[in-house]
């Protein structure tokens, strides 16, 4: 399904000063994603960490950095960010990418990340010019009307859009190296049952219960796929396989890590850990599907 695009033209008062800005859609494994270009300057936006953001547990420093593995942070004022924020309590909106760790080409995906980050850095240094980046607004969204779309952000966090470990500097339809895999004609029973559990949940503790139930359900998927794909490897490969799937357990620690510490005394937090648990595992779960097709297929 090709993605389609839709203009919105914000007019809240709390972001009077944004430009009106088009919204895209695709359409991947059966959701919606929600993306669209944004332009960073230096009096939008900065890398120095505003002081209600600082902590000493999860974000001691004072300026955002760049990790090895590609991640950084970045500040909007939210005033000048085009789409409202009503659940967001701060004056800025977070804009954080995601590292790559595990991933083909991680060396390349990193680098790509790294040239952005001095781009970003450069401008805010000499406070010339401006950056043109991509942001997905799927994570933490609250669509208020799909056909047109309107979209609130339900917290302060928004994400570089990036795809397969790697930074999408673009809009629109996916065109990732890698193969994505099409929505099967039918969802899953299970999946089915629990995701309505999860939208019927009234409470706090409902919705926390039943989102682990969803990461449970993905965790014994991405296991029943891996133990697929390990019976048809020899010794060697066994090893590099076992070695992939550490590191790529060690990135979805720190991912969702990096995503929750920010709702760290929130009641809320649970539930970011799992949906964050079970939208990583099910992209892994794709990923090995796809890359390994041949693998999974039976022996004919």
């Amino acid at each position: 399904m090709k993605a389609g695009v839709f203009w919105i033209f914000v007019i809240l008062a709390a972001n009077s000063n944004a430009e009106p800005v088009a919204i895209f859609s695709s359409h991947v494994g059966g959701r919606t994603n929600y993306n669209l270009s944004f332009t960073l300057t230096a009096s939008n936006s900065m890398f120095r960490v505003p002081a209600e953001y600082q902590n000493s547990q999860w974000r001691p420093e004072s300026v955002s950095a760049l990790n090895s593995d590609g991640s950084f942070e970045v500040f909007i004022w939210k005033k000048d960010f085009p789409i409202s924020a009503p659940g967001c309590n701060g004056d800025w909106i977070i804009l954080r990418m995601p590292g790559t760790v595990g991933d083909a080409d991680v060396a390349t995906k990193v680098a790509e990340k790294k040239r952005l980050w001095e781009r970003l850095q450069q401008m805010y240094q000499t406070k010339e010019s401006s950056v043109q980046v991509v942001i997905e607004l799927s994570e933490y969204i609250r669509v208020v009307e799909p056909t047109v779309p309107k979209i609130e952000l339900e917290y302060c966090n928004v994400f570089f859009r990036c795809a397969y470990g790697a930074y999408v500097p673009y809009v629109g339809e996916l065109k990732s190296p890698n193969p994505v895999p099409q929505p099967q004609a039918t969802i899953d029973p299970e999946l089915k049952w629990l995701t309505a559990a999860l939208d019927a949940a009234k409470t706090q503790t409902d919705m926390n219960l039943a989102s682990k139930k969803i990461s449970e359900f993905w965790d014994a998927k991405l296991a029943s796929v891996e133990s697929r794909i390990a019976q048809k490897l020899d010794d060697g490969q066994q090893k590099a396989f076992a070695d992939s799937k550490a590191r790529w357990r060690d990135y979805r620690t720190q991912e969702i890590k990096f995503r929750s510490d920010s709702f760290a005394d929130g009641s809320i937090r649970p539930l970011i850990v799992n949906e964050s648990y079970s939208e990583i595992t099910e992209h892994r779960v794709a990923e090995l599907e796809s890359l390994w097709v041949s693998t999974l297929e039976p022996t004919r």
